[in-house]
């Protein structure tokens, strides 16, 4: 388990700024493990001259030597800057270098082409001025990516087009190029684009990874992704990427800038654990990125940033970067965190040695790095949009699930279910998707109709035959079972006008497809079925949430029927679940022989939570730890296959943690 630092360039620049952070930091020894100093400037620019550079890293030298003598065994680089992030800056001077072209022909001002020699020539150069220096890693920032650098959906370039060209026998132009990757079936162009895209930036990496060992050979070098509920434009080749640099250290990335919605921190902690569960077995040093960019003072509460790191521990992160430092004050008056964080570390510690080689168990929300080289075009939809630009690509909707206590997982081999959220079912094979069929699925109204067009919709027991957001409730079916719970709560109304939100509307295929709700009108004209289970003729048990699937994930009745389904999808087999109706997140690890496990528990609202019951499947006793470093033993109530533990209180955003066996 590592916990480091990372340091602005204005702050280490600047003679009193860097005493200060020495001087805060040196009170914390026993808690920061690592320094990383940054380079590149604050308009993101990202050419400067090597002459700039050189006088740079002769400073860069000086600082890193200071920090070595205070005690830190572990100091080194993150080129902040290698394509360029954005078009920020207004200096006249952003480069001699070919600027990335987008889709529609417009170009950035400051990010370059990765494909032209002068530019990779500068670039080698630029990283061998780092490792002379002689930093112990150099980072490798998330810049290195094609879907936005100041234009979206790049590069379209000559050089590219005619790379491209060269090596399909082709004779596109970007015009005729961007059209014929519009056309809805053309989906062997764009897995050839796509690919080409991810090539780029597998011989960029290769070309800086060949430099830096040039100067010397044994320099850790780390890459830091981006998530792929983005985009997979750029293909999410990580294996061939880290390879190509011959990184072992990876850094997911995600931004949450601000706790004004706390809940988002959750998003962030599953996008970057998606990341990291797809890293090559040779990164085994993964930094989560605390990142409160711009580092203003008050951006999150020292609790919501404690439930950030815990989470990445939680669900096996072996690492955190803390990008916390005020580029003028530095980490003054941040000693409260500080202290905190000293007083986790124990626990932390102790969850990582006993979670080593445990796998996250839960409901994977699959998504495929392949899923822009897959999918076909649909309703006139654009092959170039982000996942944000419709709500059939937003991977990171089913994520409000999580917030129900349904515990989710990023590693595949390792999952108890599936959910198949909007298109994203396109980005799989057939052969991967009959595989998920056979066990747990839910599936949202939306993935109804790609499924369809598969020629899957009979393993899913319905059909869409319509949609609509005005007047439209949910009307629960009290005589089925997964809604025993509710009795007196007729209907679920998500009001989709107001919110967004849309109901589908489905058809049972099958004589064994179960009625959970219907959708009614407010005048109570029924339209169709809202909700529906069944077991298919593969043996897998599959839920369509047709009404609202994530819509407000914030009900008691929502919690005890969903509890309900994931029990009868996993057919009483999950690894853990919540039985205390709350807003609350479980991440759950487990053993490989299943005889241990460690649930995470997240009281996700700002009131404390009593008496909190969790099942934790095939164990007897327990230990529980908190964040503030205390520990208590617990014994379990035995309930048929499950242990149970009753924790005694969670306060609002802060995490236990349930070692079981």
């Amino acid at each position: 388990m590592k916990i480091a630092q990372r340091v602005m360039k204005e702050a280490w620049q600047d003679d009193e700024c860097f005493q200060g952070i020495c001087d805060f930091l040196g009170k914390y020894r026993d808690t920061v493990d690592e320094i990383t100093l940054m380079s590149g400037t604050i308009d993101y620019r990202n050419y400067e001259s090597l002459e700039t550079i050189r006088h740079e890293c002769s400073l860069l030298k000086t600082r890193m030597d200071r920090l070595r003598e205070a005690g830190f065994a572990s100091v080194g680089i993150n080129v902040l800057i290698t394509l360029g992030h954005i078009d920020e800056t207004t200096a006249p001077n952003v480069g001699p270098f070919h600027k990335i072209v987008g889709y529609r022909g417009d170009t950035s001002a400051n990010c370059s082409c990765p494909t032209c020699d002068d530019f990779l020539e500068f670039t080698e150069e630029k990283y061998r001025c780092y490792a002379r220096v002689n930093p112990d890693f150099i980072w490798v920032d998330d810049d290195i990516k094609l879907f936005w650098n100041g234009v979206p959906f790049g590069c379209f370039c000559p050089n590219c087009l005619a790379r491209f060209n060269r090596k399909h026998g082709s004779a596109y132009t970007r015009e005729t190029l961007v059209a014929a990757m519009e056309t809805p079936d053309n989906t062997l162009l764009r897995s050839r684009w796509v690919q080409d895209v991810s090539d780029r930036i597998t011989e960029l990496l290769g070309r800086i990874g060949r430099a830096v060992r040039q100067v010397n050979p044994a320099l850790r070098l780390g890459f830091m992704t981006q998530h792929q509920g983005w985009s997979t434009y750029n293909g999410m080749d990580y294996d061939a990427w880290f390879r190509a640099l011959g990184a072992t250290m990876g850094r997911p990335g995600e931004g949450y800038y601000f706790d004004t919605i706390p809940d988002d921190v959750l998003t962030k902690a599953l996008s970057t654990a998606r990341q990291a569960g797809e890293y090559p077995n040779m990164v085994d040093d993964a930094q989560y990125e605390l990142e409160n960019f711009p580092y203003h003072t008050w951006q999150k509460s020292d609790r919501i940033v404690l439930a950030e790191l815990g989470m990445a521990f939680a669900q096996g992160i072996n690492g955190v970067l803390l990008n916390n430092c005020h580029m003028q004050l530095g980490l003054e008056g941040q000693g409260p965190l500080y202290d905190a964080m000293r007083a986790a570390k124990p626990n932390w510690q102790t969850l990582m040695d006993y979670t080593e080689g445990f796998g996250a168990a839960g409901f994977y929300p699959a998504v495929s790095s392949r899923y822009d080289q897959r999918r076909t075009l649909h309703g006139g939809e654009s092959f170039f949009q982000h996942h944000t630009c419709g709500a059939e690509h937003n991977v990171t909707r089913s994520y409000a699930l999580a917030k129900m206590g349904i515990p989710f997982t990023m590693d595949r081999a390792n999952r108890t279910g599936v959910i198949l959220s909007g298109n994203l079912s396109e980005g799989f094979t057939d052969a991967e998707l009959l595989e998920f069929l056979k066990g747990p699925v839910i599936v949202d109204g939306e993935g109804v109709a790609a499924l369809e067009r598969r020629g899957f919709d009979k393993y899913i027991g319905v059909r869409c035959i319509g949609a609509g957001d005005l007047g439209l409730l949910e009307r629960h079916n009290l005589d089925d079972p997964v809604n025993r719970t509710l009795r007196r709560v007729q209907y679920r109304d998500a009001k989709p006008a107001w919110f967004g939100g849309k109901a589908c509307i489905l058809e049972a295929i099958s004589e064994h497809t179960r009625t959970v709700s219907v959708i009614e009108d407010c005048e109570g004209r029924r339209h169709g079925i809202g909700t529906s289970l069944v077991e298919n003729e593969l043996g897998g048990r599959v839920c369509v949430l047709g009404y609202c699937a994530y819509l407000m994930p914030n009900d008691v009745n929502r919690f005890h029927q969903l509890s309900a389904i994931c029990d009868y999808l996993t057919q009483g087999r999950q690894p853990a679940k919540l039985l205390t109706p709350a807003k609350a997140a479980l991440f759950v690890r487990v053993s490989p022989d299943r005889q241990k496990a460690a649930v995470s528990f997240l009281n996700m609202t700002l009131d404390d939570v009593h008496d909190i019951r969790i099942a934790v499947r095939g164990v007897s006793k327990g230990r529980l730890l908190d964040s503030r470093g205390g520990e208590v033993a617990l014994a379990a109530e035995k309930n048929a296959d499950y242990g149970i533990f009753t924790l005694e209180k969670a306060e609002p955003y802060t995490l236990l943690y349930l070692l079981t066996e």
